[in-house]
């Protein structure tokens, strides 16, 4: 027999994997095997409740779905903004009167109390003057942010906020200045390694213009490239934040894939849109299992550009091409424009396999030159004058480098600026922390690097081949929530690197459903079956005692490839402790 597990339901307050726009959410995974029709037919119950209650609410258009994954199903209806909330309460109470109905073998049915529950709910949280806004600001074309602490209207500097109880009433709304809400450049990306680098340095490349640039990251908050709140805010929250400041010119939102899944985009009126690369990490989450899943669910920051708004993809990334080839059949005409950039010495032989648009960057394999073409006009920058890129032994920072050269230029910088910043920003700990920062010690190259998937760890691998060094020690490890394919995948990346030691480390914060030296053992197991020495292999119970272990092993000419997720200050302390200093002459 199929016993269905519902999850909580959410709102979705944006466009997101499964509608365009705000609705509301619940995911349903089930035991057993699945009978043909038994899942339809679960979902038919469901959403019949919901539309019945419905009605009596007053709302129109739900335009119910149900959405089927290979592990899971989404169940989807849209409601008004401003009683999302009583939506989330009726699917899950219609949920649990489906699950009561068929274990008691009834049809179902929603009890009259369950009804004046949600009238009573609806009285509460219905915000007339909210969708008023909402509805004058369309028709005028001007930005409008809303959620539960603020609504406002324009962006940036232009912005004006208020409280969502305090809004003006429906007829105050002409004598707003609506002339004075404008928009300010504004740029998406996302991607499984690189959105955090990338959108550093598009920050400083719009500086180079004079411009007060905010931007959001698995770091924190950003203004003018300094943090000024910690944490992760790659979700809508952060962008929304970034997005109303009125010190800012122009925002650039680094957006994660658990912000799309769990809440949705945040807006709809980017000018540039990008996509770094995609790779087989953070599956098994809402639902996503599959390279191809993830793919489409990055390439969802398409959503967040305005009409011809331009979307810049990587032509190199095989899973979003396939995914491009996807939704580009299946929503044309696209409303937005496609560029793409490569490093493939033959870009034409590229260019013939992409879906839709053009290559807009690439590297000239000859001159090692990239290449950016934007409007009528191509520029051309030597990869020897980008310091990101290590002389372009970095491949992915050369990639990175296109990707936000050419998404200035479409914010509206200046080629002369742009090719400033692209000379001036180099991935140390004040302009990129934790992402490939350079150190000498002893004589030994050091990269210390928050590698922690396995797309991400092969990139400093292969770097590190390119250094050739007279022996290399890699550190490595792993939170315990990937699955054990993912992390044995970190042990085939790092073999990339030819290591003559291997570190590997407990992380006590990051066990997160693993005995303690499970996730070691899974790595020393899948390094002996590749050939590597078991007296190579060593074990460590902190971060820190495995950064104490290389700093005493290096030698003159030696690489240590540092991977460091729980102690990155701890590390940099160590380092300096040693007598390490920061940059590679």
């Amino acid at each position: 027999m199929t016993v269905f597990v519902p999850g909580s339901s959410r709102r979705l307050t944006g466009p997101n994997r499964w509608t365009s726009g705000p609705a509301v959410i619940i995911d349903v995974t089930w035991q057993g095997k699945l009978k043909d029709g038994e899942l339809e037919a679960h979902f038919q119950a469901w959403s019949s409740l919901v539309q019945r209650a419905a009605d009596t609410l007053g709302w129109s258009e739900l335009n119910l779905q149900f959405h089927r994954e290979p592990n899971a199903a989404m169940y989807t209806f849209v409601t008004p903004i401003d009683v999302l909330y009583v939506g989330c309460t009726l699917a899950d109470v219609a949920m649990e009167e489906v699950l009561a109905a068929g274990s008691e073998g009834r049809s179902p049915s929603l009890s009259s109390e369950a009804m004046k529950g949600l009238l009573e709910e609806q009285r509460t949280e219905q915000n007339p003057a909210l969708l008023a806004m909402e509805r004058v600001a369309l028709d005028r074309d001007v930005p409008f942010l809303w959620d539960d602490d603020e609504v406002s209207l324009g962006l940036g500097r232009s912005t004006q906020v208020w409280l969502p109880r305090e809004l003006p009433a429906e007829e105050e709304l002409p004598q707003l200045p609506w002339d004075s809400y404008h928009d300010t450049p504004v740029a998406f990306l996302t991607g499984t390694n690189g959105k955090t680098t990338t959108s550093r340095l598009l920050a400083r490349l719009m500086r180079q213009t004079g411009a007060d640039v905010g931007n959001t990251s698995t770091d924190g908050l950003c203004i003018n490239e300094e943090i000024v709140d910690s944490g992760d805010w790659t979700g809508p929250g952060g962008a929304r934040t970034i997005l109303r400041n009125t010190n800012l010119d122009v925002a650039i939102l680094e957006t994660a894939r658990g912000g799309m899944l769990r809440r949705g985009l945040a807006m709809e009126r980017a000018h540039v849109a990008l996509v770094t690369n995609v790779s087989d990490d953070h599956l098994g989450e809402w639902g996503i299992d599959t390279v191809e899943q993830m793919a489409d669910v990055k390439c969802l920051i398409r959503h967040s550009l305005r009409p011809n708004g331009l979307l810049l993809l990587n032509a190199d990334c095989e899973a979003i091409v396939h995914s491009c080839r996807r939704w580009s059949e299946a929503d044309k005409p696209l409303p937005f424009r496609v560029g793409w950039w490569t490093l493939q010495a033959d870009r034409k032989s590229v260019a013939e396999t992409l879906p839709v648009g053009s290559i807009l960057g690439w590297l000239n394999p000859k001159t090692q030159q990239l290449h950016f073409a934007h409007s009528e006009d191509e520029q051309a920058l030597p990869v020897s004058e980008i310091p990101l890129t290590l002389l372009g032994l970095a491949h992915h920072n050369v990639s990175n480098a296109l990707a936000a050269g050419l998404a200035a230029l479409e914010l509206g910088c200046p080629w002369e600026q742009a090719a400033q910043g692209l000379r001036t920003f180099a991935s140390t700990v004040a302009n990129n922390p934790g992402r490939a920062n350079q150190f000498v010690l002893n004589g030994a190259r050091v990269i210390v690097d928050f590698g922690h998937n396995p797309d991400g760890v092969e990139q400093m691998a292969q770097l590190a081949q390119r250094l050739q060094p007279q022996r290399t020690l890699v550190i490595l490890g792993q939170a315990g929530d990937r699955t054990d394919e993912a992390i044995e995948g970190l042990a085939e990346a790092s073999m990339l690197a030819r290591p003559d030691c291997v570190l590997l480390k407990q992380m006590d914060k990051y066990l997160r459903g693993r005995i303690p030296g499970e996730v070691q053992a899974l790595l020393e197991q899948k390094f002996l079956s590749m050939g590597q020495s078991p007296d190579t292999i060593h074990k460590a119970n902190s971060e820190q005692e495995a950064v104490e272990f290389a700093i005493g092993w290096a030698q003159p000419g030696d690489l240590l490839l540092l991977f460091i997720q729980e102690s990155f200050a701890t590390t940099l302390q160590q380092l300096q402790e040693a007598g390490a200093t920061e940059g590679w002459s």
